[in-house]
């Protein structure tokens, strides 16, 4: 399993990227529309936005 990570750790970092900035959008919209369940819907996509950010800032990323 980790051979496989570290064979496609570009790839993953990348759609860990795609999902930080689709979360982040996410988030914005459901603040600024206020529907139904927002206060839900805001902390589902700003904690998986975080947990996102957070990945990809400490988590090292060997590229050779």
């Amino acid at each position: 399993m980790t051979v496989f990570f570290e064979q496609n750790i570009q790839y993953i970092a990348l759609i860990i990227l795609v999902i930080f900035v689709v979360s982040g959008f996410n988030f914005r919209r459901n603040w600024q529309r206020k529907g139904d369940n927002w206060q839900r819907n805001c902390w589902f996509t700003g904690l998986s936005a975080t947990a996102c950010f957070l990945f990809l800032a400490f988590v090292p990323i060997n590229l050779t």
